[in-house]
């Protein structure tokens, strides 16, 4: 039986040539429609890899993050009680996300529904400067198993920030379907994702499948097999 011959014109206007351009060059390289697919998918199943790894952070991290919360103010109900987030100015987005939480889930909404309503970029926010107050008490029990810290817990708690920012960011670029095969540090935030879900409970790195991403990563895109077999 002779191979099938994929409609790339069919393919390339569905997915639009203009998203498909991305992984089309590469600086002054220009690979075929074959290859354009092969990076196309390849980028798909990179992206997977590391979304399951960003997954398992996200829980971890606001799990641990709602269980030190609640054991500092003697509550079972944070975030939902919003207690410790101040009234009006630059607290008030974060109240306005916590109601719209409970909004969504309705009227007999439960705590552990509101944490797991609240994105990533919330949980990130209560490492912002303005709660060093409280996260130079708490720091160390959200990232237990943390073996170095800065003497400044200030400075800690801001590279923290920025490196769950950086994770976030990635995360909405596979959110948005957009490349990042080609990043040159693909493997230090995927490696950084580990590192913090080590540093909140290391057990939890049995529930990702490191082989996966290192395979992918070792192979390249000229092993993706397209059509498919």
């Amino acid at each position: 039986m002779a191979e099938k011959i994929p409609n790339y014109p069919s393919i390339f206007d569905s997915l639009t040539a203009d998203r498909l351009e991305k992984f089309r060059k590469n600086g002054p390289l220009t690979y075929s429609d074959h290859e354009t697919i092969q990076r196309y998918f390849y980028n798909i199943e990179i992206s997977s890899e590391i979304n399951k790894a960003i997954h398992i952070l996200e829980v971890v991290l606001r799990n641990q993050i709602s269980k030190e919360w609640n054991a500092f103010l003697v509550v079972t109900n944070w975030p939902m009680s919003k207690q410790g987030i101040a009234l009006g100015g630059k607290y008030q987005t974060m109240h306005d996300k916590i109601d719209q939480a409970v909004a969504r889930i309705g009227g007999s909404a439960k705590n552990g529904q509101v944490i797991a309503e609240l994105s990533l970029g919330f949980w990130i926010h209560l490492f912002d400067s303005k709660f060093d107050v409280k996260n130079i008490k708490l720091i160390k029990g959200i990232f237990p198993y943390r073996s170095e810290w800065n003497k400044a817990l200030t400075v800690e708690i801001k590279n923290i920030r920025i490196d769950l920012g950086t994770i976030a960011n990635l995360r909405n670029r596979i959110a948005h379907h957009e490349p990042i095969f080609h990043q040159r540090d693909l493997n230090q935030k995927y490696d950084l994702i580990l590192r913090y879900i080590s540093e909140i409970n290391p057990s939890c790195l049995d529930l990702v499948e490191h082989t996966a991403y290192t395979r992918l990563r070792t192979n390249g895109w000229q092993n993706i097999l397209f059509p498919f077999p």
